[in-house]
């Protein structure tokens, strides 16, 4: 209750992250690694979802920790996909692609960020790594993860990686755009949404990829 909801967050996708990395890495001389790693997960989520039946007082609390829940429904398959990963032999240590196509975050004690230079928040999404950017986003709510988020995920995060920009193609109303808002939570960016029209000239852009680049925020053009 005492910590705000990006940190809660945060701090439980750092410890899913480093318990998984730490049992794929153990993986081949400790044969139930995998298994326990997924009943620890299970029981988090038991713990947090018996929360959700509770008083939590303030709307904003449960929003928090419904949020915690949704997050971590999805770690939690994660977990058990990759045990009858590894059981079928699928997956033998950290460097598969299976784990690698995640969104992983670690804390880096020895690494710097713009925030201090007493340790960093990475992301890590395939072989691309991204500084966690602290922007106060609030307690907002998350998306359920489904295997085409995770694509998104993948191909915007290695489109960024080489420097370009990313464009959801898809009908109306399938969520391109919150697709791209989910990502901008996880690395801690805000992320500003502008409708565009056909009425727009160049100034009207130049004015505001100014602003984008004087926030250090991304933008989201429709």
């Amino acid at each position: 209750d005492r910590n705000i909801s990006q940190f809660a967050l945060l701090a439980i996708q750092i410890m899913w992250s480093y318990e998984t990395q730490s049992a794929l890495e153990q993986c081949r001389t400790k044969k139930t690694a995998m298994k326990e790693n997924s009943q620890r997960q299970l029981q988090v989520l038991t713990e947090m979802s018996s929360w959700c039946l509770q008083d939590l007082g303030t709307k904003v609390n449960r929003k928090k920790i419904e949020t915690l829940v949704t997050v971590h429904v999805h770690q939690r398959d994660i977990a058990q996909e990759l045990v009858l990963l590894v059981r079928n032999k699928k997956v033998q240590d950290a460097n598969d692609f299976d784990w690698l196509k995640q969104a992983r975050f670690y804390w880096r004690p020895n690494g710097a960020d713009d925030a201090s230079d007493d340790g960093a928040t990475i992301v890590s999404i395939t072989d691309v790594d991204f500084n966690y950017q602290y922007e106060y986003l609030g307690a907002k709510e998350r998306l359920v993860i489904t295997p085409l988020t995770d694509k998104c995920y993948i191909t915007l995060a290695q489109a960024l990686g080489m420097y370009f920009g990313g464009a959801p193609a898809g009908p109306a109303g399938t969520g391109k755009t919150e697709t791209t808002k989910d990502l901008g939570n996880s690395l801690g960016i805000f992320v500003v949404v502008t409708n565009c029209t056909d009425q727009m000239k160049y100034t009207d852009c130049a004015k505001i990829f100014k602003g984008l680049c004087q926030g250090g925020l991304w933008g989201c053009f429709d």
